[in-house]
């Protein structure tokens, strides 16, 4: 469902709004699941006399005055319950790279020539390069255009790739 409707707001800018909302849901489920609940903390406001004694306290980290006699005391935390599934994030972040380049080196090196393209920067979710030619199927090698062509829906899904592939 998210991975359709953010191919939907590729494919529509009209649909954009739809394809950043699911963007932001698709990650924010998987996501959360990375929280480091070890830099938490416990916040507490005290007056002079119970600043004291948190100061002295192993768990103090900061303190911020915010009136002559009221104080933010930021403590760690006592206990930690680490309950979260830390392996599906894990997971998630480390497969979107594997795919990542996986079509870095079996499409984009494999098919076009280096002296064609630069890799400027590429993140889990996309890869932004310069390309020497206006479409990135006129960059492929001539010798390699068949097998490039009969893989392409692997690397190019959705409806662009549908009416490329039915074209040849």
């Amino acid at each position: 469902m998210v991975t359709s409707a953010r191919r939907q707001g590729d494919s529509d800018p009209s649909k954009n709004i739809l394809s950043e909302t699911f963007k932001l849901l698709g990650n924010s489920a998987y996501g959360k699941t990375l929280t480091n609940i070890a830099r938490h903390c416990d916040i507490y406001y005290v007056g002079d006399s119970d600043c004291e004694k948190l100061i002295n306290d192993s768990r103090f980290q900061k303190l911020t005055e915010l009136t002559e006699d009221l104080y933010e005391v930021e403590m760690a935390k006592k206990n930690i319950n680490w309950g979260l599934p830390l392996q599906i994030g894990y997971f998630v972040y480390q497969y979107a790279k594997l795919r990542m380049l996986q079509f870095y080196y079996d499409c984009v090196d494999k098919y076009v020539d280096r002296s064609n393209f630069q890799l400027c920067e590429m993140d889990t979710d996309s890869l932004y390069m310069a390309l020497a030619a206006p479409r990135f199927e006129d960059a492929v090698r001539p010798e390699l255009q068949q097998q490039f062509f009969q893989e392409y829906t692997q690397w190019f899904p959705g409806q662009h790739a549908t009416n490329i592939t039915e074209t040849l």
